[in-house]
């Protein structure tokens, strides 16, 4: 999935948690110019 911008990616990470999902599943990534976070949906599939 890809996000506009760091809010957006963070919003959907929420989103995912709040919905059942396990928000951050391995160690957030900043490179300055990709920011990645990682979420596991409610069937483990990271």
């Amino acid at each position: 999935m890809s996000c506009e911008n760091r809010t957006e990616v963070d919003v959907f990470n929420h989103f995912a948690h709040d919905q059942g999902g396990v928000a951050d599943v391995l160690p957030k990534q900043d490179h300055g110019f990709i920011y990645n976070r990682n979420l596991a949906y409610l069937d483990g599939h990271i």
